[in-house]
């Protein structure tokens, strides 16, 4: 970015889908690698970096390359976080920010050992008697990441000790994400997350200028970021994430990355949200609790792409996945809510699923809640929130007119998907068996065939009211809108808002390198944790970006000058050299 021009106009993904980028490698013979023998994958022309930590920062994106014997691509030890930038009337910025990185920090627990291995430490004492562990909600556990933030504290998890002698004590348990950074492993805190995703936003060039949309919030082509970490494959490939170090038992190295996918607009193609989905209810039944399904792990995500695979093939945009309860609780990855409206009342109850039913916790299913637990007006009626997953056979008895409700939406939401409705509902029972094509037979099991028939013969399609979109949606959203855009924009993470000491530690350049005294007394003061109306004051709101961006493009370019040996290092062509020995 250069110059007063690094903001205006509307930022678009060019081409629809991204750019092809290729690499070229350099292997420890000295033999040039390059296409169609190397990577290529899709980027939005002017996304030219990635966050990665095992390269000590910002590197261009097809630099940010891995072995094949890293674990996910065996044994599955990864996860990720989405997290959308958004317009807002007070800028390009990220809804709760915090409840993602929080959230991206307590995934790993799936795999870190720390919370427990802290807790028996506790119990080392002869004094204590036992530890009770304090579990949260995730609405109080979104609402503390709030307060870790702010203070620069890890993320904890309260506990009470109970003594011997008939004392209790109150503290604190706290798990951190500690990751390979630059050859070494140190503690990535969510304030370091914090700046190196607002960071990542200039130096993708997803920041733009006014106008700003009065009211409202509008996506950014280009602006879904993706955090991922995973286990590398040091101290041989297996399944355990913890390996013996020098006779001393250790986690593997963690590594974290931040890269922008090129979505030239929402998750789900447009005619969905103008028209509803057909979705498919699942064949396969949605993993359970033997699974970390709470938390965004890769792994967990084969099950979704197992019955969204066979529901596009047929035609479906969406599925509606069941738990081994025959509950009706997620989509392929999206939370739910499904309204019923009690046909003798005109009563309406607004069903979601609770945790207990294997779902994610899900950062825009809790700001759903927040709004439906403040109440919703739809036809001068508010829905009673519901906190119960229904079960299939209701839905679908209702739907059949063979209950005292009928089902009046099923609304998907997400990070990803936005929130999007139903059009309808199709079950065919005999799917199941389709599926069954792909396995093999147990041992035990009598030798008899598949008989199969063609699925239009048991399948049953059930129209949402009457096709058409209920105006709960239209009223969940809104107030969902009002509930991001409340209290000045209190819940916006601008780009610029961000915490420059901490930037400091994620580029390992310092401030005073790159920035005027004026520059540093304002990060002190607090100036750039201030919302600015973009719509009230377009100018000053931009004084900050452009101020923000100045420096982020700076300490990008001292970083990678240090990295690399020094600016126009001819060796940059060949991204990636594989070292011999």
């Amino acid at each position: 970015m250069a110059g007063n021009d690094d903001f205006a106009g509307e930022k678009r993904v060019e081409p629809a889908g991204g750019v092809q980028v290729r690499t070229r490698i350099l292997d420890r013979h000295g033999r040039v690698w390059e296409h169609p023998f190397t990577p290529e994958f899709p980027m939005d022309s002017e996304a030219g970096y990635a966050f990665y930590s095992r390269m000590g920062g910002f590197v261009p994106v097809e630099v940010a390359l891995d072995t094949i014997f890293s674990n996910p691509a065996h044994y599955g030890a990864g996860g990720f976080e989405g997290v959308r930038m958004l317009r807002t009337p007070y800028g390009d910025g990220f809804v709760e920010l915090p409840h993602n990185l929080a959230r991206f920090i307590y995934s790993s627990l799936a795999f870190n050992l720390s919370l427990i291995r802290d807790t028996i430490k506790l119990l080392d004492d002869p004094e204590v008697d036992r530890v009770e562990h304090l579990q949260r909600t995730p609405r109080d556990f979104f609402a503390d990441s709030v307060w870790s933030l702010e203070k620069d504290s890890d993320v904890q998890m309260g506990v009470n000790i109970f003594y011997k002698d008939g004392s209790v004590k109150e503290d604190k348990v706290k798990f951190e994400l500690r990751v390979k950074f630059d050859g070494t492993e140190r503690k990535f805190s969510m304030k370091e997350m914090e700046a190196a995703t607002c960071s990542l936003a200039f130096l993708n060039r997803l920041v733009r200028g006014p106008p700003f949309p009065a009211g409202g919030i509008a996506l950014i082509p280009g602006a879904y970021f993706r955090h991922v970490f995973w286990y590398s494959g040091e101290g041989g490939l297996k399944v355990p994430t913890l390996f013996l170090k020098d006779g001393i038992l250790v986690e593997k190295p963690l590594y974290f990355g931040i890269g922008t996918l090129p979505w030239a607009g929402r998750y789900l193609p447009d005619e969905g949200y103008k028209a509803g989905l057909r979705v498919l209810v699942a064949p396969l039944p949605r993993i359970d609790e033997a699974m970390p399904v709470t938390q965004k792990i890769a792994g967990n995500y084969v099950n979704s792409a197992r019955n969204i695979n066979i529901a596009m093939a047929l035609g479906f945009g969406e599925i509606l996945a069941l738990n081994h309860k025959k509950e009706v609780v997620e989509g392929s990855a999206e939370n739910i809510i499904v309204l019923f409206t009690d046909k003798r009342t005109g009563g309406m109850r607004a069903y979601c699923p609770p945790l207990s039913s294997n779902i994610l916790a899900g950062t825009t299913r809790d700001r759903m809640l927040r709004v439906l637990g403040q109440g919703v007006e739809v036809s001068g009626r508010k829905p009673e929130l519901v906190m119960e997953a229904p079960k299939l056979d209701f839905v679908l008895r209702s739907l059949e007119g063979r209950t005292d409700f009928e089902v009046s939406a099923v609304v998907l939401m997400g990070t990803g998907v936005g929130v999007v409705h139903a059009r309808s509902i199709t079950d065919n029972p005999k799917l199941r068996e389709w599926m069954e094509v792909n396995a093999l037979r147990s041992e035990e099991a009598r030798s008899e065939p598949l008989e199969l028939r063609r699925l239009k013969e048991s399948e049953r399609e059930y129209i949402i009211n009457n096709g058409e979109r209920h105006p709960f949606v239209e009223a969940l959203q809104e107030a969902y809108n009002g509930l991001v855009l409340g209290e000045q924009g209190r819940l916006i993470t601008p780009a610029y808002a961000m915490d420059f000491r901490a930037a400091e530690r994620v580029f390992g350049v310092q401030l005073e390198e790159v920035a005027s005294n004026d520059f540093i007394a304002k990060t002190e003061w607090g100036y750039f944790r201030e919302r600015v109306n973009g719509i009230v004051q377009p100018d000053e709101l931009m004084a900050k970006y452009r101020e923000a961006a100045a420096v982020v493009r700076k300490m990008n370019g001292i970083s990678i000058d240090r990295r690399t040996g020094g600016p126009g290092k001819k060796g940059a062509e060949l991204l990636l050299s594989v070292a011999g020995r």
